[in-house]
């Protein structure tokens, strides 16, 4: 299968970018952003979601895992977790994701790496509406399509054990990384969940804070110095980054202040 390096979706042109790992992200004009770093989009989402989120640990203590991305992109995401795990457990792993423009999943289902690497796996593979479902063995996938502040509410079946929040910066996808937004994401996670995510702005981890979670610090991927992780109930005290969010009263970002806090 040839890559197709460009697609016009409902939300404008897609773009395929090469990364320094040598695999590949996509560039959106709606947001004007990649998806990924480009020191490696394979890399980067391995070390910030596969390992941030102890994705194995999790496979190993569960007979079900129930696995949350916010972003689908191309894929990346999917691939990883097959590439990491396929054949190599038998709990049942249930992978839902987010993906606001459909031709833009239903594209990267058929021409992106993990299509190259995975379609001819599919089973079942069914394209609605709202939503994109198919199986690979033991692993289920399912692809809310539309604005994830409306298509997740609804999406109750199931508590996340990992969150990979993997949107858009807050400044180009601000409604992705509200108080609100985390409070909906701790209302349908597991209490063991971890949730990992590549940002380390302080109004972010305010954000998570003033959600319910307890949050750290941790060693960001590539150009990246520090990257962040919340739980529910991993930490019992307040660790250092809690400590100086309190300390320096960091706002936190809210629907109804994000417009404001995220001027230039």
């Amino acid at each position: 299968m040839e890559l197709i390096l460009e697609f016009k979706g409902k939300l404008g042109n897609y773009q395929i970018v090469e990364t320094n790992d040598g695999t590949f992200t996509v560039h959106s004009e709606f947001f004007n952003e990649n998806c990924h770093s480009t020191a490696g989009a394979y890399e980067e989402t391995i070390y910030n979601y596969i390992e941030g989120c102890e994705v194995e640990r999790f496979l190993a203590e569960n007979n079900i895992v129930n696995i949350l991305e916010i972003g689908f992109g191309v894929a990346v995401g999917a691939e990883c977790l097959l590439d990491k795990f396929l054949g190599k457990t038998q709990t049942v792993v249930n992978f839902v994701t987010t993906e606001i423009d459909r031709d833009f999943a239903v594209w990267a289902l058929e021409h992106s790496p993990f299509a190259k690497k995975y379609r001819e796996k599919f089973e079942d593979l069914t394209i609605q509406k709202d939503c994109i479902t198919f199986k690979i063995s033991n692993f289920n996938f399912i692809i809310l399509v539309g604005d994830a502040r409306e298509t997740l509410p609804t999406f109750r079946n199931l508590k996340f054990h990992c969150v990979f929040q993997d949107a858009f910066s807050p400044k180009k996808n601000p409604t992705l990384w509200t108080v609100e937004w985390f409070k909906l994401i701790y209302e349908l996670s597991d209490p063991s969940v971890i949730l990992s995510t590549y940002s380390s702005h302080m109004s972010i981890r305010a954000s998570l804070l003033c959600a319910g979670f307890l949050v750290e610090t941790r060693k960001g991927f590539g150009m990246k110095r520090t990257c962040t992780r919340a739980s529910r109930q991993e930490y019992k005290k307040l660790t250092a980054v809690m400590e100086e969010i309190k300390k320096h009263a960091h706002q936190a970002l809210t629907d109804s202040n994000y417009q404001e806090m995220l001027k230039d």
